[in-house]
C-alpha cells in the first residue's frame, strides 16, 4: 500500500505529479484560509478533486499569461509539472504552472484555383 493513499490531501503535492506534465482547466481561484492560518489563493480544476495552494512563483506566471483578474482565468488550460526549486538550504521538487500551448490548427483544405486565377 502507498501510504499517501491512507492520508489524502485537499491540495496537490509535487510527489502525486511525479514525472507527468498533467494538464488542468482552471475552474475557479479562491482566497482560503489553511490550517496554519495564512490565508492562500488555491486554484481549483475541472474534473478534480485536488486544488493548487498557488505561490507567488505561479500566480506571477499565471497572472503573465492570463491577467490578474483571477475570473479572467476560468476556462484556461494550463500544464502543470514539478521543478527542483530553492527552499531554505536544500533543492526540493516543486509544482510549476504554465500556460497549455495551443492545439496545433488543422491544415487548410488546398483552393483550387482556375488557370486563369494564377498569379504571375
Amino acid at each position: 500500500m502507498n501510504i499517501r493513499q491512507a492520508f489524502p490531501s485537499v491540495f496537490l503535492k509535487a510527489a502525486d505529479l511525479g514525472e507527468t506534465k498533467p494538464r488542468a482547466i482552471i475552474e475557479d481561484c479562491e482566497m482560503i484560509t489553511l490550517d496554519s492560518g495564512e490565508e492562500k489563493p488555491i486554484l481549483r480544476f475541472e474534473n478534480k478533486k485536488q486544488g493548487l495552494v498557488l505561490n507567488k512563483t505561479n500566480a506571477a506566471i499565471l497572472s503573465k499569461v492570463f491577467g490578474d483578474e483571477t475570473d479572467l482565468w476560468r476556462g484556461k488550460q494550463i500544464t502543470l509539472y514539478v521543478a527542483k526549486v530553492q527552499y531554505k538550504s536544500d533543492m526540493v521538487d516543486a509544482i510549476r504552472v504554465e500556460a497549455a500551448p495551443a492545439a496545433p490548427a488543422a491544415p487548410a483544405a488546398p483552393v483550387e484555383m482556375a488557370e486563369d486565377d494564377v498569379p504571375f
